[in-house]
């Protein structure tokens, strides 16, 4: 990877952020890159030595290391920060995932994620969900039972004025989420699955879904003359046209163009995606 510093930050956070001691054993595949977009997974393993990413985007990063470094302080009964490896190749690969915590008596891995409270209000992502399920497939394997999943979300823009305002807001800087266990059939056909996907992407790259790519649609925003915010909001422009003409008084529509926000912010290959520059230069972002 290769670094810029835009905005002359000192030399120890620099040195924080660039210090990286990820280290995916002998596996041939992690739980991690497995959830990932098939492309992006791929990218990332072609393309690695030739990404650029600024310090100040790595920063939060860096204190969610810190923060798992802190958090793995070991009790008598906890196993913390463990890796653990598929028993036989599957797919031809050898499959590894870290667990953050798993506790015996209860039978429960714990993952601590380092995220914001628009994540925490939204519930468990879908990724984090997968990767809970296929880390227990994993214990299961190396002969941990395990009964309970448990995400562990560290707020980093929490706000104690904000919580006493607003109802949804989460109650604390640290949330405990319970995850749905999935049967071991079902987690095993999404390992599987997902071991495909990443497979066929070595040999032919597939192009990201609207799903994987977060992808906002268009919208069309009704407003009144000299009006910035929208009397009403719609998918349809037909739709918005009519409810304009319909209110009457110079009502008229703005599109406000949709967006692949992953692409667009949080995609660390994208600088290397033919899709992603396409559909930029055909305004379809």
């Amino acid at each position: 990877m290769q670094w810029t510093n835009k905005f002359n930050l000192p030399s120890p956070i620099v040195k924080a952020v660039q210090r990286d001691t990820y280290n995916p054993g002998v596996s041939d595949v992690s739980v991690t890159r497995l959830i990932l977009p098939p492309k992006v997974a791929i990218l990332q393993d072609t393309c690695r030595s030739k990404i650029v990413e600024d310090v100040a985007d790595g920063f939060f990063r860096m204190l969610g290391r810190c923060v798992h470094k802190l958090l793995e302080e070991k009790d008598s009964e906890a196993i913390v920060e463990h890796r653990l490896y598929s028993s036989e190749r599957l797919q031809g690969l050898i499959v590894s995932g870290q667990v953050d915590r798993y506790e015996p008596n209860t039978r429960t891995i714990q993952d601590y994620k380092f995220t914001t409270c628009y994540s925490a209000q939204n519930g468990a992502k879908s990724e984090w969900v997968a990767q809970l399920n296929l880390l227990a497939l994993l214990a299961r394997e190396n002969g941990w039972p395990v009964e309970n999943l448990e995400l562990i979300l560290l707020l980093r823009d929490y706000s104690k004025t904000q919580g006493e305002r607003a109802p949804n807001y989460p109650p604390s800087p640290v949330i405990r989420m319970p995850v749905e266990l999935f049967s071991e059939e079902k987690a095993e056909w999404y390992l599987n699955s997902r071991l495909q996907a990443y497979i066929a992407a070595r040999s032919q790259m597939p192009e990201c879904s609207p799903e994987e790519r977060w992808a906002r649609p268009d919208i069309y925003a009704v407003l009144k003359p000299g009006g910035k915010r929208a009397v009403r909001l719609f998918e349809s422009e037909n739709e918005a046209l009519a409810f304009a003409e319909n209110s009457g008084g110079g009502f008229y529509v703005q599109k406000r163009p949709g967006s692949s926000v992953r692409c667009e912010m949080y995609c660390p290959v994208s600088q290397f995606c033919e899709q992603w520059k396409m559909l930029q230069s055909q305004g379809d972002r």
